[in-house]
């Protein structure tokens, strides 16, 4: 696995309704990462990006009420920068549901071994952060067209409404 360095400032997601799943990524993971945040529902799994810090997502593709991909494209919506892989023991065949995989970050089929999981992880690692990376160079370029229309905007606030605008120090 990736430098622990980087993963231990990490918090990983895994949804999964199986609990010995849940259990294998508290086990072979809670000292890996900052923290493993394990839930067992797509509802537990949304509710809790929007609570909690999240770097990494990975999914059952098989949910109670649910199922991966829509926990996926919920989590894509939210913040396009976390990385969602999917666990699957279903078998998949050439069909729609083989290319909905393709839009995760990383697949690994039940069972699946510890090696295994370690590559997926790293990938996924180097995913967020060059998702991270990608957000702050767009966040600090000068001449981002978001930014020359909040000072044309403010430009234009200075020329009437010259008492609302204070200069900054």
């Amino acid at each position: 696995m990736m430098s622990g360095t980087v993963i231990k400032k990490m918090n990983m997601l895994v949804v999964d309704d199986d609990r010995s799943i849940l259990k294998f990524f508290k086990i072979h993971l809670g000292n890996t990462f900052s923290s493993v945040v394990v839930v067992s529902t797509k509802k537990e799994g949304v509710k809790l990006i929007t609570t909690y810090p999240i770097d990494l997502i990975i999914t059952d593709y098989d949910l109670p009420q649910s199922d991966g991909y829509s926990l996926m494209k919920a989590v894509k919506k939210y913040d396009h920068t976390i990385p969602v892989a999917c666990i699957s023991g279903m078998p998949f065949v050439k069909s729609d549901e083989e290319d909905i995989l393709t839009e995760f970050d990383g697949f690994l089929s039940k069972p699946f071994d510890i090696d295994e999981l370690g590559e997926l992880i790293d990938n996924m690692v180097r995913i967020r952060k060059h998702n991270l990376a990608g957000l702050c160079e767009v966040v600090s370029l000068k001449d981002h067209p978001l930014t020359q229309a909040k000072r044309q905007k403010v430009a234009q606030l200075k020329t009437t409404h010259p008492a609302k605008i204070r200069k900054s120090s």
